[in-house]
């Protein structure tokens, strides 16, 4: 008989959550449902990418037939710092591949 009056009394018998944590959980399960969801079609946009191969739009230009990069000495620095090879005037880019160059 305990156990039926136990049944009609608020606190006893089965444990409720209050209303706040229920909301809290599912806000929580929404969020992660959210960045699922933003994960998911972001891999699905760039998925494609993965079969393309590399692209030489300028390369050939830029490193293979230019050699003014290949060194840091007073004609190659002046180059770089004067030069504007295929319209782009980037002198630290330059320094840094004449000194990856250097280096390797």
């Amino acid at each position: 008989m305990a156990s039926s009056s136990a049944r009609g009394k608020p606190g006893l018998g089965r444990a409720r959550t209050p209303p706040e944590a229920a909301r809290r959980g599912r806000a929580d399960w929404r969020r992660i449902g959210l960045a699922a969801g933003v994960a998911l079609v972001t891999l699905a946009v760039f998925t494609p990418t993965l079969r393309n191969e590399f692209v030489d739009w300028d390369d050939t230009d830029n490193f293979v037939l230019n050699e003014h990069y290949r060194g840091l000495d007073q004609a190659r620095l002046r180059w770089m710092f004067t030069s504007a090879l295929l319209g782009h005037y980037q002198p630290l880019s330059w320094v840094t591949l004449a000194g990856d160059y250097l280096w390797g």
